[in-house]
């Protein structure tokens, strides 16, 4: 069982639902947490930590960050997931908004060291998929 009372947390993403941290110990390597945003979260909020913790066996951490377990925290449940470490791309790409018919990104304050402390600019950048 991880203690997260020792850990400082950094948040990386905010949602209307749900509150993704960083947590940090000198004593142990950095986890992932995925938190209800609310105090006292909907059935259905825990519910969805309950299945993303169900696939804990079946995500390959070559391209997915896995479910560690489930703890009680801030008086609530939160999900622990392995920290692959990086900066979440939402930083990379600035916060994006619609104006008039064309997409800007706009540049985000955090922490940019990984782009020489500015978004990227994908103006007309290719992209590729795989079939």
């Amino acid at each position: 069982m991880i203690d997260l009372s020792l850990h400082v947390f950094e948040p990386l993403r905010k949602g209307e639902e749900f509150i993704l941290y960083r947590a940090k110990s000198n004593l142990a390597p950095p986890v992932l947490v995925l938190s209800p945003a609310l105090q006292h979260p909907v059935p259905e909020s825990l519910n969805r930590l309950q299945h993303e913790y169900s696939l804990k066996e079946e995500l390959d951490s070559n391209w997915a960050t896995r479910p560690i377990a489930m703890v009680r925290h801030w008086n609530r449940p939160v999900l622990l997931l392995t920290d692959p470490g990086g900066v979440p791309l939402s930083h990379l790409l600035g916060r994006v908004r619609n104006a008039s018919s064309s997409v800007k990104v706009i540049e985000d304050n955090s922490a940019l060291a990984n782009a020489g402390g500015r978004p990227l600019d994908l103006a007309g950048a290719t992209f590729r998929t795989r079939l």
